[in-house]
């Protein structure tokens, strides 16, 4: 779903006061300013001795979908001191919920959650209602002629990971979707298109993570790299694969971070047109804002990105990356999409390193795209 305006009251709110501090000289109005951040965050904030939780409103607009309104949420559970020094496998359970509806009967529903148990467990579950107006632009990349359809989707997404030592992972994982396409509008989303009216899909299998990251939800130093393959059946039956590898770096300090994410999945020639893996959206190449953009039975990327920390809760990053969709058939590196682009950061909680994200991102052909979410893109 393309985004080209997207605010937050909120965000204004303390970009305004950040930027003020910055004009400022004298140490009264620093410590005036920092105060002021901290009363805003405060009334968005509740925090508990076994977890804290920060609500934001949401507000967007485009042109299909028209107005939307919502509220995002994070909600990070913490053991005690105590049992954080007694357990090698401690890291915070996140929670993200968001809701949001439209002037034009757009419903989106998502909720986020992983675990991880005192055994050492992980537990990972992301689970997805979509009611929206969308775009069918073509497999390969856009087409001269595109479609316009009402989207309704139900997706759920996890799995269950047994620590083989501290830093490995495996376990199994499972992928479920059922999908419902009504009003289409044009003709390129038609019967010669695989999954066109909608379907349903589960895909089971299995996963594996090394990971060495200091912090999950703000990795400063370690790597993680993870492999996942599954089968699907159904309505369709394929199978897929996914090679994800994350290394993180320090320059000088904990301030400044660079990070560097390699990513290729592919999948079946049975595989519906929505199960294709895609180039752009929020996490991949930030200058493609709808991820339907570009798909197709294969997608490679690489990007890189160096995080800086600013003042108080203010913090920002840069972007460059590099990506392509292809048939098996063909060579992924011809016609490459790239990425520029650098991106404001807010942290929700004192004392867990989790962000809300304001990235914008131009590329190849004039493409360009804004997302505002919670947590970083890799």
């Amino acid at each position: 779903m393309n985004l080209p305006i997207r605010k937050i009251i909120l965000l204004f709110l303390l970009l305004q006061s950040g930027l003020w501090h910055r004009g400022m000289t004298q140490e009264s109005d620093s410590l005036s300013n920092a105060n002021l951040i901290e009363r805003i965050m405060d009334l968005t904030t509740i925090e508990g001795e076994r977890f804290n939780v920060s609500i934001y409103p949401l507000l967007d607009y485009n042109e299909r979908a028209g107005f939307s309104f919502g509220l995002i949420a994070a909600i990070v559970f913490q053991e005690t001191g105590a049992q954080q020094g007694s357990n090698k496998y401690y890291r915070p359970t996140t929670l993200l919920p968001s809701a949001s509806y439209s002037t034009k009967n757009q419903l989106l529903l998502d909720a986020d959650f992983v675990m991880f148990a005192n055994s050492g467990w992980m537990f990972l579950a992301r689970t997805i209602y979509y009611r929206f107006p969308d775009t069918y632009f073509g497999i390969g990349g856009p087409q001269e002629e595109v479609s316009l359809y009402t989207r309704n989707q139900f997706s759920m997404a996890g799995g269950a990971l047994k620590p083989l030592s501290d830093v490995i992972y495996a376990g199994a994982y499972y992928d479920f979707t059922t999908l419902r396409n009504q009003d289409i509008e044009g003709e390129s989303l038609d019967e010669t298109v695989l999954g066109f009216e909608g379907g349903t899909v589960l895909g089971l299998g299995v996963e594996t993570r090394w990971d060495t990251r200091d912090n999950v939800l703000y990795p400063e130093e370690g790597r993680l790299w993870r492999l996942s393959a599954r089968h699907y059946f159904g309505d369709f039956s394929y199978n897929a694969l996914t090679l994800d590898i994350r290394n993180f770096w320090q320059f000088k300090n904990p301030e400044n971070v660079f990070g560097v994410q390699l990513l290729w999945e592919i999948s079946g020639e049975n595989t519906p047109y929505f199960k294709l893996p895609v180039l752009g959206g929020k996490d991949r190449l930030r200058s493609i804002g709808n991820p339907n953009q570009y798909i197709d039975r294969q997608v490679w990327l690489l990007q890189g990105e160096y995080r800086r920390h600013l003042w108080q809760r203010i913090g920002m990053a840069v972007f460059l990356g590099a990506g392509n969709v292809a048939t098996h058939r063909e060579f992924p590196f011809q016609e490459i999409q790239w990425v520029a682009g650098t991106g404001l950061r807010l942290r929700l909680l004192p004392k867990d390193p989790l962000n809300f994200r304001l990235d914008v991102g131009w590329g190849a052909a004039g493409k360009h795209a804004l997302f505002f979410t919670i947590g970083e893109a890799f």
